[in-house]
């Protein structure tokens, strides 16, 4: 087992979390730093589950979090729900103002293509979709560019053919701006070389690939409900890829040379949010220390933390 400190490259808050036990989590698991970002739920239905959700309340909480715990937190802009078709002009100039006076290090997950949970809001199209090449996607870009930080894009697979070509045309405007791909977008090993192997400022966590699928369920290879997504599409679901390890636990061997291949392109990251990620937060890097265990350890430095480093601009 992997036993060196980590930084998890990707978190986010939906809920008020203690500080105390926000600490014992990081301490427990020996996590030195965290990239993390609010979540603002902006456009959900409303229901009695989302009537706690009161707009910026959970900015708020992040920056008192990022006050108490300094440069432990790596912290991001806050992610919106309720963008589509393109960003809307307040949330670019939100996130730009943002950047200058909460001194942000990255942007916090723009959605892209984000297929409906069960658990959430469902659209007529089963998708959140804002397209990438938007003008005021760029517009945002454009300001980014002009003093980079890295640019955190939700983009899942399972529309290949619409989205990539928007996806390259946006990469390949801004190849000053390091773009970090959460979870791969659930793409596998060959979408992942394709687009590592097409530009050299895509970055990819590996959040949520520790997942192994179960019926249309994702759990650990263990059996543990560790808060996975459940796709209402079936379309969609077909067309995502699951977890690196097989059954047993074991990294791919597709993945192994992907992780080869590109050692300074892959992060470790858990991906915690909901408050189901968040309370198996231990057992869920306890998985990856598990995984990061059957590679090289020069390797699993890489991807455990100084590709991290590197990319926020640690130390």
């Amino acid at each position: 087992m992997y036993q060196d400190p980590l930084i998890d490259a990707m978190a986010q808050i939906e809920f008020v979390v203690d500080s105390g036990q926000f600490k014992n989590l990081l301490d427990k698991s020996n996590i030195k730093h965290i990239a993390l970002f609010p979540r603002d739920r902006v456009g959900r239905l409303p229901t009695e589950k989302m009537k706690s959700y009161v707009v910026g309340r959970y900015t708020r909480h992040t920056f008192e979090l990022k006050e108490q715990f300094g440069e432990r937190i790596i912290l991001g802009s806050t992610k919106r729900f309720d963008q589509r078709d393109d960003l809307k002009i307040n949330y670019v100039d939100r996130i730009l103002n943002a950047i200058v006076k909460r001194d942000l290090k990255f942007v916090g997950e723009l959605m892209f293509t984000h297929a409906d949970k069960v658990d959430g809001e469902i659209n007529p199209t089963f998708e959140r979709y804002v397209n990438s090449a938007g003008p005021n996607v760029f517009r945002l870009l454009d300001g980014i560019s002009k003093n980079p930080i890295p640019v955190m894009f939700h983009w899942e697979v399972y529309n290949w053919e619409r989205d990539w070509p928007n996806i390259k045309k946006m990469i390949g405007s801004y190849p000053n701006i390091n773009f970090i791909w959460p979870h791969c977008g659930f793409a596998n090993s060959e979408q992942v070389d394709l687009v590592f192997s097409t530009f050299d400022n895509v970055y990819a966590t590996l959040s949520k690939r520790e997942l192994v699928r179960w019926k249309d369920l994702w759990i650990s290879h263990t059996g543990d409900e560790l808060g996975g997504w459940n796709i209402v599409n079936p379309e969609f679901l077909e067309k995502v890829d699951g977890a690196i390890i097989d059954n047993d636990g074991i990294i791919k061997p597709q993945w192994v040379r992907l992780l080869q291949k590109y050692p300074d392109r892959f992060m470790f990251a858990t991906d915690v949010h909901k408050f189901s990620r968040w309370k198996n937060y231990n057992k869920i890097v306890k998985i990856w220390r598990e995984i990061l265990g059957q590679l090289e350890k020069s390797l699993a430095d890489k991807i455990g933390s100084k590709n991290a480093e590197r990319i926020y601009g640690i130390g």
